[in-house]
């Protein structure tokens, strides 16, 4: 788990932030008054997503946790060592041997392949 206070260039709103971290599909909100209140929780919902092992491939973020104080941002998020690599290596692989050039199309022939939504 980690936790996160961050100085912002200018105050925004807690749904401007949200919307920001809604833009990369590799972040996956989620609710801690909705029982993923531990890194085991968490991983017990992506077993029940049918990840094998429980694979959590996003970083999982606590939306209901995140607070904007001013310019002040604070927010807590889990990621899963074994797993969180393994999205960033396929499209690693795909720029560096040219089978992939687009970014944005490796991204998301990636994230179909893995479940990632």
């Amino acid at each position: 788990m980690h936790y996160w206070n961050v100085k912002l260039k200018k105050q925004a709103s807690k749904e401007e932030v949200l919307n920001a971290f809604k833009t990369s599909s590799r972040i996956k909100l989620i609710q801690y008054d909705k029982g993923l209140v531990s890194n085991n929780t968490i991983k017990e919902m992506f077993l029940d997503m049918g990840r094998p092992w429980g694979d959590m491939y996003e970083v999982a973020l606590w939306e209901d946790m995140l607070k904007v104080v001013g310019d002040e941002l604070f927010y807590a998020y889990v990621v899963d060592n074994q797993a969180i690599v393994i999205p960033e290596t396929i499209d690693a692989i795909r720029a560096l041997t040219g089978i992939e050039t687009d970014g944005a199309k490796s991204i998301a022939k990636t994230n179909e392949s893995l479940g990632i939504h």
